[in-house]
């Protein structure tokens, strides 16, 4: 009969793992619906062929806290910074015998519930490395639940232990660190409703006078040292019967091994049975009672669970610094000084080497749906708000994304955003202005034609003929100035050759050029030089008002002359278009102003001697044609020339 009931038993749990793996997270395992296993398939955690139940990760929450009971993070993964890469630096190492994806920050993927892990159950993995490596200091310990169907809060009361020893044989020793909550200075592990699966992380505080250190053997720097760590499940959120029933699945947290998920079913992923390591609670009628530490290799095939355990280490040598040292915040206001390794293990946000804590800020205004508060920049984020920068205020409302914008082209104040209101023609007010207390100044600029200005609404500026400079522009800030227009130069022409006669006129020329506009009006310059590049100047004047002038100079016969005019006011210069003209002065004998001074000249001249009236060829312009003129002519026959292009 005893017999009879223990199968009766172990079919009930058979059952209750059909029933566990079919009523998976909403999505369920990929593949075909799971089958009720045999006997020699059911895996054990808590002392009798127990449930193994295949998990989708939806959602994973973080439990962060150190041995001194600080909660580091407390939230949804995507938030969490503190531990995302493992910590891994110049000093640290990560250990685990476990190839489950501990650093994702998002769900999607298998793993698997050991639902039958009942309170007092430990779950531990040894590691061996060199004598060399030691003191070897324990920085945090890591594990991955999950809560196959519980909907509602789970807490679990937690413990870790960490030997330098196989876990076996230490019943009754105690280990070389240990920790463990108790609600009050250290808190439990509490998964919140809508997520499935949660990371809990323990870092042993460096201010913690009980530091986790394994000391090392007295050999030599090449002989093996066996070290290892475990997670004790004090108290579940809801206990089972041990060996009869496991503890209920909507109400509990399970640790989780790597095996995958195939075919709706866990599939075999036990990579290092020899150094998984189980001890559970018993009973009379437990067919896997193992009251003492055991490894997986150990345990009959129906006992033994199908992956290795989802837990890892975070270790570093004693004596490795880190590094260079700098402000390291722990939240808004708690800041010490550590390395970048350090602050990072501990959760904390290291602000760069040499940083101080009387320089560094911790916290800056945090925009949520529109209200700021002052918070860390992680926690901004995990809280989905906009960080505003480090040392940033609430003050001035940095947060409001709208502000009061007046539109001049109706008269109105709508409340826009600054890209809006400009995009509208409006002028936008200060941060945190709205129209309900605003008071909009419609009036701006107004450049009048006169060039005076005015401050005036558009609809009066432009009814005067004015220039609107925008609504809220002042008189002091705009200036009514427009700078002078292109303009043209007239006469003389390019390359214009002017006549050596009558003598007055030849050598002092008009110029003359087309007016140019802005305001205030123009004055001009005008500029005669032998060069193009006016660096000899023969001639000038500044400050004309008029658009011709005369030369009071006396220019050179038979030369080469550029000229140029320059229109100038408040608002700046323009050069004439062109921006110079070459013209030249005849030869004075150049009678019949070809150019050059020969027969032809003679002859006329010749043909007006002893005349009293002048003429062209009256060249010393003494009113008559005599020997002088003659001689003038006579002495540069055939010798002047002169050409422009």
């Amino acid at each position: 009969m005893r017999v009879r009931d223990l199968l009766s038993r172990l079919a009930l749990c058979a059952a209750a793992w059909s029933a566990g793996a079919a009523g998976v997270s909403a999505q369920g395992a990929p593949g075909a619906p799971a089958t009720p296993p045999t006997l020699g398939d059911l895996p054990v955690v808590g002392g009798s062929p127990a449930v193994e139940v295949p998990v989708i990760v939806e959602n994973i929450w973080v439990f962060h806290v150190t041995t001194k009971g600080r909660v580091v993070y407390d939230g949804p993964i995507q938030g969490y910074f503190g531990n995302r890469d493992g910590g891994v630096r110049v000093c640290n190492s990560q250990v685990t015998r476990s190839a489950f994806p501990f650093d994702t920050v998002s769900g999607g993927f298998p793993t698997t519930a050991q639902a039958g892990f009942e309170t007092g159950t430990y779950m531990g993995a040894s590691f061996t490395n060199p004598n060399s490596d030691f003191p070897l200091k324990v920085n945090n310990l890591e594990s991955f639940w999950v809560k196959p169907n519980a909907n509602s809060d789970v807490t679990v009361q937690w413990q870790i232990d960490v030997w330098q020893s196989n876990p076996t044989g230490t019943i009754g020793t105690a280990p070389n660190g240990s920790y463990a909550s108790d609600g009050s200075i250290v808190p439990h592990m509490r998964i919140p409703p809508g997520t499935n699966a949660a990371k809990l992380i323990v870092s042993v505080d460096p201010s913690d006078p009980d530091q986790i250190i394994l000391p090392g053997i007295a050999g030599g720097p090449n002989d093996p040292v066996t070290w290892s760590f475990s997670f004790k499940a004090n108290l579940m959120n809801q206990g089972g019967s041990p060996c009869l029933s496991a503890p209920p699945q909507n109400n509990n947290a399970f640790p989780t091994t790597d095996n995958a998920v195939s075919g709706g079913a866990p599939q075999n992923g036990l990579s290092f049975p020899a150094f998984n390591w189980l001890r559970s609670v018993g009973g009379s009628l437990c067919l896997c009672a193992v009251n003492s530490w055991v490894n997986f290799a150990t345990l009959q095939t129906f006992c033994r669970p199908n992956g290795d355990w989802n837990i890892r280490a975070n270790v570093s040598t004693v004596g490795c610094t880190g590094g260079a040292t700098g402000a390291c915040c722990l939240s808004s206001t708690q800041c010490q000084i550590d390395n970048a390794i350090n602050c990072q293990n501990i959760g904390g946000e290291y602000k760069g080497d040499g940083t101080t804590c009387q320089t560094a800020s911790c916290s800056g205004a945090c925009c949520i749906n529109g209200n700021c508060s002052i918070q860390t920049a992680a926690g901004c984020q995990t809280n989905g708000g906009t960080y505003k920068g480090d040392g940033s205020t609430c003050a001035g409302s940095p947060c409001q994304t709208t502000r009061a914008c007046c539109i001049p082209s109706t008269g109105q104040c709508v409340d826009l955003d600054a890209t809006t209101c400009a995009a509208v023609g409006g002028v936008a007010g200060g941060a945190g202005t709205t129209c309900a207390t605003f008071t909009c100044s419609f009036n701006g600029a107004c450049c009048l034609p006169n060039s005076t200005c005015a401050s005036l609404n558009q609809a009066d500026c432009q009814g005067q003929g004015g220039s609107f400079k925008g609504a809220g522009t002042t008189c002091g800030t705009v200036s009514c100035n427009t700078p002078p227009a292109a303009f043209s130069l007239t006469t003389p022409a390019d390359n214009a050759l002017i006549a050596s006669v009558p003598v007055p006129s030849s050598r002092t020329p008009t110029f003359n050029w087309n007016a140019s506009s802005g305001t205030p009006t123009p004055t001009y310059t005008i500029q005669i030089a032998s060069d193009s590049g006016f660096t000899n100047i023969v001639a000038s004047a500044a400050g004309l008002t008029s658009t011709s002038w005369t030369s009071t100079t006396s220019l050179n016969y038979a030369s080469k002359y550029f000229w140029r005019v320059t229109a100038s006011n408040a608002a700046g210069n323009t050069v004439s278009t062109p921006g110079s003209r070459l013209f030249g002065v005849k030869c004075q004998a150049d009678v019949d102003n070809n150019g050059s001074v020969g027969a032809n000249d003679l002859s006329i001249l010749l043909s007006a001697f002893g005349g009293g009236f002048g003429g062209p060829a009256d060249l010393d312009g003494a009113g008559g044609v005599g020997a002088n003129d003659l001689s003038l002519l006579l002495s540069s026959f055939g010798a002047c020339t002169i050409t422009l292009p």
